[in-house]
């Protein structure tokens, strides 16, 4: 159900920010998210010599991303694999469905 827009604050990096959210679940969503950023940013932190917090973000967003497209590339996979144990079983089920076919005859 879409509201009012609705401000929430979220902080990130001991920074907050304000944003605009539309529907009543978001909130705690945006919230996750800021909190998943801010994980994302303290590990850089602590892995790195880096302070600026412009690459930080940067770096965060590079690691995001990363596990994104790395998530995707399996989802493909599984994806492909699974249409292709469906196609074996459509034509085992076909040869089962003719050899029957066969003996009725």
């Amino acid at each position: 159900m879409i509201t009012r827009p609705e401000s929430i604050t979220v902080k990130v990096h001991g920074r907050e920010f304000n944003v605009l959210t539309t529907n009543e679940r978001e909130p705690l969503y945006i919230s996750t998210l800021a909190q998943y950023v801010d994980e994302a940013m303290t590990q850089v932190a602590e892995s790195t010599q880096i302070v600026d917090t412009s690459q930080l973000a940067v770096m965060a967003a590079l690691d995001i991303t990363d596990e994104l497209f790395r998530l995707r590339d399996r989802k493909e996979e599984h994806g492909s694999r699974t249409s292709k144990v469906i196609t074996q079983l459509i034509d085992r089920l076909d040869q089962v469905i003719n050899q029957k076919e066969l003996k009725v005859k």
